[in-house]
């Protein structure tokens, strides 16, 4: 465990040095939640590490600021934002009906696809995130059964948590 501290310390200062430099605040401020699903369109735009590590950090820090409707409507956000875009399915469906070749196919299986399994990867970039996103996909089961278009965000982190904890990445210290 001492090794990783110094990991944690030296990531940690990347991301405040990285906020500074993308003109984040390190304080969450008034964020609500359509500014947070922005900077998680940032998140997923960024290629840089220091940038990343920046962004994630301002995202999960104001995230844990909300109160139980902000969460709501962050998640009801992402699932605008990074879910499908059923218009588009639909004419690439149509169109390859009339058409169908591999391009297309491949179009619509890009296209089925939400991309909240890469953002929540993403946000776990952080020093102890995933500790923050398993808190997180808990925020979201205590609103999932009032929320059923939330139940496509609930299965990413399902997905992606699993593979987590999967047993041959666990090391018992």
């Amino acid at each position: 465990m001492s090794r990783i501290a110094p990991v944690n310390d030296f990531l940690g200062s990347v991301a405040i040095r990285g906020m500074s430099f993308l003109r984040l605040s390190t304080g969450t401020g008034k964020m609500d939640g359509d500014a947070l699903v922005d900077l998680c369109k940032q998140l997923m735009s960024t290629k840089g590490n220091a940038s990343g590590l920046a962004l994630a950090h301002t995202i999960l820090e104001t995230y844990e600021t909300f109160t139980a409707e902000q969460k709501t409507d962050f998640f009801l956000g992402i699932v605008d934002a990074f879910g499908w875009d059923k218009d588009h399915i639909k004419s690439l469906v149509n169109t390859y009906a009339t058409d169908p070749t591999d391009e297309l196919l491949q179009q619509i299986s890009v296209s089925t696809k939400p991309t909240f399994a890469p953002l929540i990867s993403r946000l776990n970039q952080r020093p102890s995130a995933t500790l923050q996103l398993v808190r997180m996909r808990a925020d979201l089961l205590k609103v999932l059964t009032k929320n059923p278009p939330l139940t496509p965000l609930d299965t990413a982190f399902k997905d992606v948590l699993s593979a987590w904890f999967n047993r041959g990445f666990l090391e018992l210290q």
